[in-house]
């Protein structure tokens, strides 16, 4: 009705999701070492418990972030790993610098948070991403672990 207190499905658009079990999403902010404000997408696995500290890999790629499906995401959800895509702001010319400053600020909130294994980080990267998980592997020993995919 129009009060919505009488809902009809029309369909069922993902039936062959309807047994399975799938993680959160949560959009959190946090301020980079110049103190400005990013965001980015944590990906929660299935069986997320509060309080326990996941191995952690962020999925990096040039400076948007958005909400999607994504395979390498749900493989290593299902793999007991959180998934987190940070923003990035770029500063023409340092684009090192801002990858830096944007992974590593995602890094401490997500260890602040207590969701994060400071000892279990891994950086994954795709094309001009693949170019940012190399340049960030050799600037920090921040991530025990790095993807780089073409």
């Amino acid at each position: 009705d129009a009060n919505f207190a009488k809902v009809d499905r029309l369909s069922e658009w993902n039936p062959q999701l309807k047994d399975k079990a799938l993680g959160k999403t949560e959009l959190i902010s946090y301020l980079d070492i110049d103190g400005k404000k990013q965001s980015g997408v944590v990906y929660y696995p299935p069986d997320f418990q509060t309080g326990r500290k996941y191995p952690t890999v962020f999925i990096v790629y040039e400076q948007f972030f958005d909400d999607p499906f994504n395979g390498t995401t749900s493989v290593l959800n299902a793999n007991g790993y959180v998934v987190v895509q940070p923003s990035v702001e770029f500063e023409t010319g340092y684009p090192g610098e801002a990858w830096m400053k944007a992974v590593t600020a995602a890094a401490n909130k997500l260890i602040d948070m207590g969701v994060a294994d400071p000892e279990r980080l891994g950086v994954q990267g795709t094309s001009y991403g693949g170019y940012a998980t190399n340049l960030l592997i050799t600037q920090t020993n921040r991530f025990a672990a790095a993807i780089n995919i073409s």
